[in-house]
């Protein structure tokens, strides 16, 4: 949390700044003007907005490690802290504390970006009087990515859901990592149509040459939910698609090449709604799995089905899935086969909830029929981050203990984004997101006084006071707010609640 007194304090970097040299081992840097038309200011934390207008994103590393700020003198490093970043959309608030301000003046200092070794330097202690990440309430410990991939789509959005992601090492025709996924943009489906990405370093993701996304158009309805394998040499994907006529379609194509993909195939019909079909071969016959719920994400159960086939075309009759989670509701899901068994990751809402808060759990299970559910999230929301308000559908890979996720979430701006994180798996697991979550939402501070120190907090209006509402049971976190603010015309304080 950072706190001052609030003064309006501008700094501008304007599309036509001039450049201005670079740090040793940085190739980009911009003067950036602090203008203070108040009185002097000593130690004062300076917000710095930036945009596809003033910044140029793509010059930075994907998550703004290299960002660093100095004088003038480019040597005089200057404290500073990321509260925002998200290159896709073009935007990103950065707090710079400065030594002094001159009154009613202004003054220079130099913003540099471009060098890909570096590592993050943002610390909100060093910027802040008064800072706390709530990292024990927000659960800022998990293995939560820490930014989005760069995810092109055809729609020019760059956002994405539910993606499906088939390594192969060493390579097929060409690319080592192929994802299927849907642009989803503001959460519209009208351009949730399959499509294809491809990379060697998991990193650079872009089209296949040769491919035109979409794969296939849009139907009278929409088309959700793509799952993508690899057998004998083809490329395989599915989707479904939702029609307006109360049945859901799921659909497959398949490639030797990953350009010529064919004609779509519907291989099921089966009535709404149906969600994330997840599709393994184990090298004798195919094995589905996918969701047929009786009222949507809003529903207090839903229907786990599975279904077999020898060619992946011919689907034999459906089966009950026993997935079962205390409080939670299943909801979209991934499935791999290790060969010693089979794991899937899956997503959950709480009872009485909505699929619009969901977290990611693990399962296993020796016949794919029965699951035995662990109790803590792999992945759950992370507050002032890309995937602060949803963790979506994930597609994921696993060696022996060694995990490695391709996750969708939403931020709480409404943008959907890819995430990647890897890791034992013992190390994913979070403790039950029940402080943060509870507080959020509780948190007061008053818009009549606004400060800048609220992060993590909404400014909702209301009281006088900022207040914190959370009861302790003993196994609580103790929350300290430092604030100062004019509490009449006579004199300002500072206070602790």
């Amino acid at each position: 949390m950072r706190i001052s007194i609030f003064i309006t304090v501008l700094a501008l970097l304007s599309g036509a700044a001039a450049p201005a040299q670079a740090l040793d081992g940085w190739s980009h840097a911009r003067i950036l003007t602090v203008t203070n038309p108040g009185a002097a200011l000593v130690d004062y934390q300076v917000k710095i907005v930036l945009d596809d207008g003033n910044f140029d994103f793509a010059q930075a590393a994907p998550d703004g490690a290299d960002l660093r700020v100095t004088a003038l003198d480019l040597e005089t490093l200057l404290p500073y802290w990321i509260e925002t970043w998200d290159p896709i959309a073009g935007q990103a608030v950065v707090w710079v504390r400065v030594d002094t301000l001159p009154a009613a003046g202004s003054r220079d200092l130099v913003l540099h970006c471009g060098n890909p070794a570096a590592a993050a330097a943002g610390d909100g202690a060093a910027t802040f009087l008064f800072y706390s990440g709530f990292e024990e309430l927000a659960g800022l410990t998990g293995m939560n990515a820490p930014a989005p991939l760069v995810t092109p789509t055809y729609d020019g959005s760059g956002q994405v859901v539910h993606p499906d992601v088939v390594h192969v090492p060493g390579g097929w025709n060409g690319y080592e990592y192929w994802m299927g996924m849907t642009p989803y943009p503001n959460s519209n489906d009208d351009w949730e149509n399959p499509s294809l990405l491809v990379s060697n370093d998991n990193l650079t993701w872009v089209v296949p040459p040769g491919v035109t996304n979409p794969l296939a158009p849009e139907p009278d309805g929409h088309n959700d939910d793509v799952d993508m394998l690899l057998v004998d040499g083809q490329m395989i994907i599915y989707w479904v698609e939702t029609n307006n006529d109360g049945l859901s379609y799921i659909t497959r194509m398949a490639s030797l090449d990953g350009v010529d993909w064919g004609e779509p195939v519907v291989v099921l019909t089966i009535p709404n709604y149906v969600m994330s079909p997840a599709i393994v071969h184990d090298g004798q016959q195919f094995t589905m799995w996918y969701a047929q719920s009786p009222a949507g994400c809003t529903s207090s159960y839903q229907n786990i089905l599975r279904r077999t086939s020898a060619d992946g075309v011919a689907w034999g009759p459906a089966e009950p899935v026993v997935l079962e989670q205390a409080g939670r509701v299943p909801w979209h899901f991934d499935v791999q086969d290790t060969g010693d068994g089979l794991v899937m990751l899956f997503i959950s809402y709480p009872v009485g909830s909505s699929c619009g808060v969901t977290s990611l759990y693990h399962a296993t299970s020796t016949d794919g029929l029965a699951w035995t559910v662990s109790p803590e999230a792999i992945l759950q929301p992370r507050a002032g981050s890309w995937d602060s308000r949803n963790i979506y559908r994930a597609s994921f890979t696993i060696d022996g203990d060694w995990l490695r996720i391709w996750y969708s979430a939403m931020s709480t701006g409404g943008q959907w984004r890819v995430g990647y994180t890897e890791g034992l798996l013992e190390d994913f697991p979070a403790p039950p997101l029940e402080t943060w979550s509870s507080l959020h939402g509780n948190i007061a501070a008053t818009t009549e006084y606004p400060r800048t120190g609220t992060h993590g907090l909404r400014e909702i209006g209301g009281s006088t006071y900022p207040q914190v509402f959370g009861a302790l049971d003993g196994t609580g976190v103790c929350v300290n707010v430092w604030y100062r603010e004019a509490m009449s015309t006579a004199t300002d304080f500072m206070a602790l609640i």
